[in-house]
């Protein structure tokens, strides 16, 4: 018996190897895509993230400054 394998049995895989291969590399390029898309959604969140503290802080000072401003006497000066 012989083990090779004829012309048509070696063309086929030959062309589902090409096809297979070409899959992969489409594949690589979607998930390398995906991955940027996710640095750059990252990127972006952790901005927002930062200006929603930044916010957050000066709300903080300024209901101190007006917490501060009620407690004082409308008639006297601090430091007067």
């Amino acid at each position: 018996m012989a083990s090779t394998r004829s012309a048509p049995a070696k063309t086929k895989k030959s062309a589902a190897s090409r096809r297979l291969n070409a899959a992969a590399g489409k594949a690589k390029q979607l998930a390398d895509e995906a991955r940027q898309r996710l640095r750059l959604a990252k990127a972006e969140l952790k901005k927002a993230r930062k200006l929603a503290k930044l916010a957050k802080k000066a709300a903080k000072q300024a209901r101190k400054k007006a917490q501060a401003a009620r407690k004082r006497k409308p008639g006297s000066r601090a430091s007067a």
